[in-house]
């Protein structure tokens, strides 16, 4: 029987089968990991207790080195993941990392761990590093991505199988009319709220008010209890002014703005950050904006690279410098976001993304798309990956067999599981109910782990 460590997975679409896969000895939970008040009594350990000294006692041990210097190659990726969540000083997030690579490894080492399982692609530091240290042991791992094909998710052990799908695929034969068009039905994007920064516009006299206050009397002995209180309140308003800075920076990136549609241009829509398909998915490109600055050397001089940026975005990876190397591009446009996406495919030469939604858009409707990342769609017919060295002519020259992305669609959906994993996935699928959810789960997951 298998040790297994679990993240997440307690919610009322998957609870269930989890108890019963350990009921039936399929896997022994050695600890189940996640936020206590939300899992009905089974996680065993809380994300928010993993810096306190007591909890961390249980399981610390010293990482050896040969096992310390693999995850520390990832350290980069855990701190963009861990900041999302907080403000702290760089060095304070090197400790927490140092801390939580001794904790993990000790309970691994301890416990005997066999397998851990992640509700979707770690993404949030806790759980990535976790990761990172089963993987530098030669633990196995059980990752989960839910599929825009309604009731379906993938399963892979390895994150660099996400498009390929080969680690621990389904043989389910699936048969998918794909309909050729650009335009989808994405349930995530229907009542989106834009970001409005307009509302937080006092933040700006309201903020600086506040760090001026604080400078004025911070010498003053007897002021130093007020200076704390205008400190918590500077520290409230700090999101507010971050995203009036942020909104400046934005329209006067649009001032500039030439948009041609006859013009030869390549679309690039920014992802949402933070985000998993950056943070996990991008890699190097979780910096979006380097993708745009590789993009710029890869086209010709003549060609534009229209930028749009996302209509949920805030403050978060956009401030002042980002705004800064946007500028420094020539061959670069923002675009508002009132623009309409699937204008910007239709008329583009090819689409860009890191692997985004949108390139799937793309190649449903024809056009090709270069991706930086790891897309889920990236070995379709019509993908390109930059990281495959491939000249502009090959995008260029390549058409689109929609019959031959339908056959090669539908052998990929062959690979996926039936049931719902991601939270909110549900409202897609017709007469959805947990318990026929969990009994989808359960029958998934012991052919997955069979397959450990």
């Amino acid at each position: 029987m298998l040790n297994a460590v679990v993240f997440a997975l307690y919610k009322d679409n998957a609870r269930d089968a989890m108890l019963r896969l350990q009921q039936d000895k399929i896997f022994n939970i050695v600890e189940w990991l996640g936020v206590i008040q939300e899992s009905k009594g089974v996680a065993t350990i809380d994300y928010g207790d993993l810096q306190c000294v007591d909890k961390l006692k249980k399981y610390s041990h010293n990482c050896p080195k040969d096992i310390y210097d693999k995850v520390y190659e990832r350290l980069y990726v855990f701190l963009d993941m861990s900041y999302r969540n907080g403000d702290l000083p760089i060095y304070e997030y090197v400790n927490m990392f140092n801390l939580w690579v001794n904790y993990y490894y000790g309970m691994f080492k301890t416990q005997k761990v066999d397998v851990l399982i992640f509700s979707d692609n770690p993404h949030f530091g806790v759980d990535s590093i976790a990761k990172d240290v089963a993987d530098a042991m030669g633990i196995k791992t059980v990752m989960f991505m839910q599929s825009l094909y309604t009731n379906h998710f993938f399963a892979f052990s390895n994150v660099d199988d996400i498009g390929v799908f080969d680690t621990l695929p389904n043989d389910d034969h699936v048969a998918v009319d794909l309909e050729q068009k650009y335009e989808k039905d994405l349930s995530y994007m229907k009542n989106i709220k834009i970001f409005d920064p307009h509302k937080n516009e006092k933040a700006n006299t309201a903020g600086s008010g506040l760090i001026s206050k604080i400078k004025k009397h911070r010498n003053n002995l007897v002021a130093k209890t007020k200076a704390k209180i205008y400190g918590e309140l500077a520290k409230k308003y700090r999101v507010s002014y971050a995203n009036v800075v942020y909104h400046e920076a934005y329209s006067k990136a649009l001032t500039n703005a030439d948009i041609d549609l006859n013009k030869k241009f390549v679309y690039f829509p920014l992802h949402m950050q933070p985000e998993m398909t950056t943070s996990v998915l991008g890699k190097e490109y979780c910096d979006q904006m380097l993708a745009i600055e590789r993009l710029a050397e890869f086209i010709p001089d003549d060609w534009m690279i229209y930028v749009k940026e996302n209509p949920k975005q805030s403050y978060y990876m956009r401030e002042r410098l980002f705004f800064t190397r946007v500028s420094m591009q020539k061959k670069v446009r923002f675009v508002g976001r009132e623009y309409n996406t699937y204008d910007l495919i239709k008329n583009s030469q090819f689409v860009a993304t890191i692997a985004g939604t949108a390139g799937w858009e793309a190649i449903s409707g024809g056009k090709n798309v270069l991706v930086f990342g790891l897309a889920w769609y990236r070995k379709l017919p019509g993908v390109f990956e930059y990281k495959d060295n491939h000249s502009l002519d090959d995008i260029m020259d390549f058409e689109i067999d929609h019959e031959e992305l339908n056959n090669a669609y539908n052998q990929l959906i062959s690979k996926s599981y039936i049931g719902v994993l991601e939270c909110g996935a549900e409202r897609n699928v017709p007469d959805y109910s947990s318990e026929k959810n969990n009994e989808y789960i359960y029958s998934a997951m012991k052919k997955i782990l069979s397959k450990i």
